[in-house]
């Protein structure tokens, strides 16, 4: 597995460095390190990160974050695959501004 395999794993299922390292048994610094090629990427390392990700995709776990987890809701609901790319990273980031919007609505207003 090359670098920017690794990191297109991992960025492709919108998880930071510390999500997917906490996943695989790793540290966020160590997969930084992998990720820009300053460390190498074992045989064990790159099949756990696969397993991970074929699980992530098969069972639908997904991060804990409330906000993605609304993000990545609406975009579902709006027809979207939420870990498809784009441009701008995975669509449900798209997402976030209105998520934000309609969270700080429903936050009690103070006296």
């Amino acid at each position: 597995m090359q670098p920017e395999e690794l990191k297109q794993l991992r960025t492709a299922r919108g998880v930071s460095q510390k999500e997917f390292g906490t996943a695989i048994g790793l540290s966020a610094v160590f997969i930084g390190m992998m990720e820009r090629g300053e460390k190498p990427i074992e045989l064990r390392t790159a099949l756990a990160a696969k397993q991970w990700a074929a699980g992530m995709d098969r069972i639908g776990l997904k991060a804990t974050d409330p906000e993605e987890r609304a993000a990545r809701k609406l975009c579902e609901y709006y027809g979207h695959f939420p870990d498809s790319e784009t441009k701008d990273g995975p669509a449900w980031r798209a997402y976030l501004p209105v998520v934000r919007l309609v969270l700080d609505a429903a936050r009690p207003v103070e006296d």
